[in-house]
Formats: structure tokens, C-alpha cells, sequence
């Protein structure tokens, strides 16, 4: 049971958090990515522990309301067995106080000094438990507890007075204990399984956690007791064969000290502040976790201009449309200019970066502020046709003109790229352009045309 919860907690986690990295890994890079969606899944699982909690006292209540109303145990019903508890056999003796009782957990801890002097208990050496068989005598009869139940609930104890330091070195003298040093104390969550499903109801745990001998009148000795006779509420699933309360699934069996009204109050005050305190915790992270990605989305922004164009310009060197979009969604402008008043597009050589760019917003025609030079001119020179393309699909003009008075079939007939000039020449025929004259215009200090 222990084991099949943490591995649906893992679960849990685990989906959450493939949720979490498909959303960001289209927002931020790697590791970026992997660290927003391990702390947004931390929180997230804060806030569905929270709802769970909520939905899990629900139906407590629920079988608390029945108790309340005096209805009868029904078979494969969760209910709220209220009475003395009692054993059916012999009682135990509680490991440190000595004391009469039918349910007993305990731990010894190692007593280690501080740094500022103080007493800090930081290593368990000893732990265990114990329940004898026992039944709690209801309104509707006797009703037996299988399972060793959680004693959360029940105060713990905190022993140091020499008799129960001397009663804790005789148990642990008489004790069977199981090595769970090192790998081995993985073994416990088995142990925990096979207590908590316990068939007769009587069992006995002992766990040593180091080998070293254990300094008794220096550690930490605490207990928690279900004494003989107490007034408890056991909740769990009820067997009606068996007439006990058999933990099965997800549900363990719980116990408390005190009357139905007592514990009902409790567990709805505690439910209640917990699940506040996870939802808050959920709502401010996640409040923090959308600051801190708006403030990311919109840090170019906020940046200047030459900020914005080395963003756009380290994209396109390292030839990632990806990180290109990612620059202009957070703000980088894609006409931005650096120190030297020249836009990213001009220095663009390939055919999908510089579509990417335009796609995003970049001015096709924008021109070199020392010669007027456009992209297109530029690829014609070079005689890149599909970067020609490229730029013509996107509107660019084949009718500009650098400072010089070239344009860009001028500049790819003077290259001789036929084959170029020859779609130059009709992209220029379709918008109006006479082919041929603008080949023969005098160089010279020719002001671009305008668009």
C-alpha cells in the first residue's frame, strides 16, 4: 500500500510534469524549460494534494455522519467504528513507558550537538511497532481492527528519565530487529505493507538502522501508545464476515483518540487548514511562476534597440528558427538596428532564416544605410537564386535601387547569372518595370527610389 502510493504519486508528478515541459518547452530553451516545468509540477501536485484532501474528508464525514445517525456497519462500506478499544488476548507493554496498551510505535533517535551548542536529534537508530489483537466495542457490537492502523493522531511521548532508558536498552536486548542499514532500509516500505494489510491483527515490527552499539543515555526516546480501555474512533472498510475494519485499495485503517464529535471536528479543522494552506501555496507560485514568465516573455522589450538586434542576429547565426521566434515574441523587433544602424535581414545568407525573418515581420526592402543596398540586390549579386526567390515570393521590389543606381538585375547581368537576370526580368514586367533601359543607366550618385 505504501509502495502503490508512492508510485501514483510518482505518477502523478510524472504527468504533470510532461504537461508542464509541453507547455514551456515552446517558451523557454533547455534546461530552462525542464527547471520551470519540475517547479510547476511541485506546485501543481501541492494544489491536487490539497483538492484530494478535500474530496478524501468528504467522505469521511460522510461515514462519521452514519456513525452519528446510528446507522449498522454495511459490508464493503467505509465506517467509523467508535468505543474502547480492547485486547482480545494478552495486552502489550509499551517499549519506554512501560504501560499497558494494545498498539505501540516507537523511535530512538541519536542525540547529536550543534553547531550553536544546542541539542539537534538527527539520526534514527532504532524504530518499530506492535499491535496485539483487538476489537472496540460499538453501539452495534464488537468490531475488530485488522491492519496495524496509522497512530499519527496519538501524542508522542518523549521519554528521559533513567528507568525508561534502562526499559529501552532491555527491549532492544530482547528484540528481533531487522538490518535496514543502507539499500536495505528500502525494505521497510515492505515491512509497512504487510503491517498495514495484516490478516489476524496482531503483529510485531523492529527495525535497526546502524550497527554501532546505540548510547541509550544519550538519545532521544519517543512513543506512541493506544492504551487498553481508551475511547478511540478506528475508520475503515468493514468486512461483515469477519466483523473487522480490513484496510484494502487506497484506504488504510485510520485511528484517533476520542469521541465521533471530536474527531469529525478535528479531521474537518485540519482538512480545512490544509487544503487552504496547499491552495494558497499553489495560487502565489503560481503567481510567482507567471511573473517570472511574463518577465521573460517581454525582456527584449524592455531592452534597446542594439539589444534587440543582437538577439534577432545570434538566432539567425546559429540558423534556429525557433530561438528567432522565441526573440520576437519576447519583444526583439525585427527591423531592429545594432550600434552600426544595420538590420539582421541584410546580413541574412539563408533562404529559410531570412523567410522566417520576413514571416516575423521584417521589412523585405529594407535598405543598407551606407550604400542603399537591398537584400535583394545583394542575393543577385551573389547569384543566390533561392534566396531570390525567396525574397521575391515575399514582396520584396526589383525596382530598388542602391545609392549607385544598381538594381538587382543589373547587379546579377554585370555577375552574368543568366538564368537569374531572367527571372529578375519578369518578376520586374510583372509589376510594371521596363526590362532592358535600367541595365544601361549611367553609376552614379543616383538617390534610391523610394517605395
Amino acid at each position: 500500500m505504501v509502495r502503490r502510493g508512492c508510485a501514483l504519486s510518482v505518477a502523478v508528478f510524472g504527468a504533470l510534469f510532461a504537461l508542464y515541459v509541453a507547455f514551456f518547452s515552446a517558451y523557454f530553451e533547455w534546461p530552462g524549460n525542464l527547471i520551470a516545468a519540475g517547479l510547476g509540477a511541485l506546485f501543481a501536485a501541492v494544489g491536487v494534494g490539497g483538492l484530494g484532501h478535500i474530496i478524501w474528508t468528504w467522505r469521511d464525514t460522510r461515514a462519521f455522519a452514519r456513525a452519528d445517525r446510528g446507522e449498522a456497519p454495511a459490508h464493503g462500506q467505509l465506517v467509523v467504528a467508535a468505543g474502547q478499544i480492547r485486547p482480545l488476548g494478552m495486552s502489550l507493554t509499551s517499549p519506554f513507558g512501560g504501560e499497558s496498551c494494545v498498539a505501540y510505535e516507537y523511535e530512538v533517535y541519536s542525540q547529536l550537538p550543534s553547531r550553536r551548542g544546542r541539542t539537534a536529534y538527527t539520526q534514527c537508530d532504532l524504530a518499530g511497532f506492535a499491535m496485539a489483537a483487538s476489537a472496540i466495542g460499538t453501539r452495534h457490537g464488537s468490531v475488530r481492527l485488522l491492519g496495524f492502523p496509522i497512530l499519527d493522531q496519538f501524542r508522542q511521548e518523549r521519554a528521559s528519565a533513567p528507568e525508561a532508558r534502562a526499559r529501552a536498552r532491555q527491549y532492544a536486548a530482547s528484540a528481533q530487529f531487522e538490518p535496514m542499514q543502507g539499500l536495505a532500509g528500502l525494505k521497510m516500505f515492505a515491512a509497512f505493507d504487510d503491517a498495514l494489510a495484516d490478516a489476524d491483527g496482531t503483529l510485531r515490527k523492529d527495525f535497526r538502522l546502524k550497527d554501532e552499539t546505540i548510547p541509550f543515555d544519550r538519545c532521544a526516546l519517543g512513543e506512541r501508545i493506544v492504551q487498553v480501555g481508551q475511547q478511540v474512533c478506528a475508520l475503515g472498510l468493514y468486512d461483515g464476515d469477519k466483523r473487522a475494519l480490513v484496510p484494502r485499495g487506497a484506504t488504510l485503517n485510520r485511528l484517533w483518540p476520542g469521541t465521533p464529535g471530536e474527531v469529525r471536528s478535528r479531521i474537518v479543522a485540519t482538512a480545512r487548514s490544509q487544503a487552504r494552506l496547499a491552495l494558497t501555496f499553489f495560487a502565489v507560485s503560481h503567481a510567482m511562476l507567471g511573473a517570472a514568465f511574463y518577465m521573460s516573455e517581454t525582456r527584449h522589450a524592455r531592452e534597446p534597440e542594439d539589444r534587440q538586434a543582437s538577439a534577432i542576429r545570434q538566432a539567425l547565426q546559429d540558423r534556429n528558427v525557433s530561438a528567432l521566434e522565441r526573440a520576437v515574441r519576447r519583444g526583439a523587433n525585427p527591423n531592429a538596428r545594432d550600434t552600426y544602424g544595420l538590420a539582421p535581414l541584410l546580413d541574412v545568407r539563408e533562404p529559410a532564416m531570412a523567410a522566417a525573418l520576413i514571416r516575423l515581420g521584417a521589412d523585405v526592402d529594407v535598405r543598407d544605410h551606407r550604400d542603399g543596398e537591398t537584400l535583394l540586390i545583394r542575393a543577385a549579386r551573389y547569384g543566390d537564386a533561392a534566396l531570390v526567390r525567396v525574397l521575391l515570393d515575399a514582396g520584396a521590389s526589383p525596382h530598388a535601387e542602391s545609392m549607385s543606381g544598381a538594381t538587382a538585375l543589373a547587379e546579377a547581368t554585370r555577375s552574368g547569372h543568366d538564368e537569374l537576370a531572367t527571372l529578375l526580368r519578369q518578376a520586374a514586367a510583372m509589376t510594371g518595370s521596363v526590362g532592358g533601359p535600367e541595365l544601361e543607366r549611367p553609376r552614379g550618385n543616383v538617390p534610391p527610389s523610394s517605395r
